[in-house]
């Protein structure tokens, strides 16, 4: 077996693994001492800290997103007849107000907005008298609204996603309330909508949760307008195909919100299937298609039916849900960011309460597999991983996020990471 230590030298951390040839005696010949050139990189869990109310009316079934440096909120209902809203309001994260901007030419619920290019967009949804078929732009410069080419498919309660100068719409549902499988892209440059392929018709949903990682679109949950849905599913617009990829492990739930920082994706809260709301927050790596789970959102009621959008390096969510509460999470990374962490290697299952596997990429040998918590302390657990998987016993570990690295045989250094569960 091996036992891992670790000690600092010239400002750049050192591993000593001791080998031992029986667990009553040492070998102190061989004790192996590695230095690396790179320092620890240990990931904090991050804060959440509360920022002004939006103004007005509190609503649900409202858009908004981003905009240089500033976020956007507006529509929504209050719930009612005519309770359908118009105002658009503008978030400055620098002084922490929000002020009313130029409102939409028509109130209404249930709509998409994204942002594509220097513009933000809204589209779909309903008042009491008409659905909405035209494409309205927002232009953030002047403070006016402008109609585009009109979306002419009928639908409330979509999932719409920004990447760069693309839109998309997905899902929803239509007139007889059926959930609905397709995806429309539009191109702000040439103001065109295309559609594209759909989903599977067994994954049609509403209420869905939407980000855009690395070019990638992902729809998560919903409802299928039976049941509540956890899965998540990843479009390539390269190749115009569906994958379905790892389902989030928490609660099967509509209306979460999404915010994607330094290219990771993180999830929070929702309606879940029993009364209430859910306060859970959730990580995804895009890359490694794994979820890690984070602690809970702080406020007093689950943030669920609002929208969330990314300003520099912090997520916002506004609630809805009969709240005006805005929160922003910034993650606390040191050494590196957060993109740098834990694409390298799969730990498995993950969470785990017992014993964890590190799965390294294919014709990789690993020389050692070294544990830490959040607080930089190295564990005093761990085992020579092989070429493949390598079981590392964690029962005694609190429960709490760790960090896993590996030193291959070449020197080169793998990241991985876990969530220690209480059962």
């Amino acid at each position: 077996m091996q036992a891992f230590f670790i000690t600092k030298v010239n400002e750049y951390y050192c591993y000593n693994v001791l080998k031992f040839n029986s667990p009553m005696k040492t070998n102190i010949c061989n004790i192996i001492l590695f230095c690396l050139v790179l320092p620890i990189v240990l990931p904090a869990q991050g804060t959440w800290t509360q920022k002004a109310d939006y103004l007005g009316t509190r609503r649900f079934d409202f858009i908004g997103y981003a905009l240089s440096n500033k976020g956007y909120i507006g529509t929504g209902t209050y719930g009612g007849i005519n309770s359908f809203l118009g105002d658009w309001q503008e978030f400055d994260p620098v002084l922490n107000t929000w002020t009313q901007k130029a409102p939409l030419p028509m109130r209404f619920t249930g709509g998409t907005g994204f942002a594509a290019g220097n513009y933000g967009y809204a589209a779909c949804g309903a008042n009491d008298a008409t659905y909405i078929f035209d494409t309205y732009e927002f232009n953030p410069i002047g403070n006016n609204w402008s109609t585009k080419v009109a979306f002419d498919m009928t639908r409330l309660k979509a999932t719409g996603i920004g990447a760069g100068n693309l839109g998309y719409i997905i899902g929803g549902y239509d007139v007889m309330a059926t959930a609905m499988n397709d995806c429309w892209e539009y191109n702000q440059p040439a103001n065109t909508w295309t559609q594209k392929a759909s989903l599977p018709v067994m994954a049609a949903r509403y209420y869905a949760t939407g980000f855009a990682v690395n070019g990638k679109i992902y729809v998560l949950g919903g409802t299928d307008g039976n049941n509540l849905l956890n899965d998540l599913w990843e479009f390539n617009p390269t190749n115009n195909s569906w994958a379905q990829k790892a389902s989030l492990p928490g609660e099967a739930r509509q209306q979460a919100m999404a915010f994607v920082i330094n290219n990771i994706a993180y999830v929070v809260g929702g309606f879940p299937s029993s009364p209430g709301t859910l306060k859970d927050f959730w990580k995804y790596d895009a890359i490694t298609d794994q979820w890690a789970q984070l602690p809970d959102f702080p406020g007093a009621t689950g943030p669920a039916g609002g929208v969330a959008f990314t300003i520099s390096g912090s997520g916002y969510v506004v609630c809805g849900n009969g709240t005006a509460e805005c929160w922003a999470f910034t993650p606390q990374i040191t050494g590196i960011s957060e993109k740098a962490i834990a694409t390298d290697v799969t730990v498995y299952p993950n969470p785990s309460s017992l014993a964890i596997s590190v799965r390294l990429p294919a014709g990789t040998v690993a020389e050692s597999v070294s544990i830490f918590n959040i607080s930089g302390k190295m564990i005093e657990k761990g085992m020579s991983a092989g070429t493949s998987d390598g079981g590392i016993d964690i029962r005694n570990l609190r429960p709490g996020y760790y960090l896993v690295k590996v030193k291959t045989g070449n020197g080169t250094l793998l990241n991985g990471n876990f969530i220690k569960s209480a059962n």
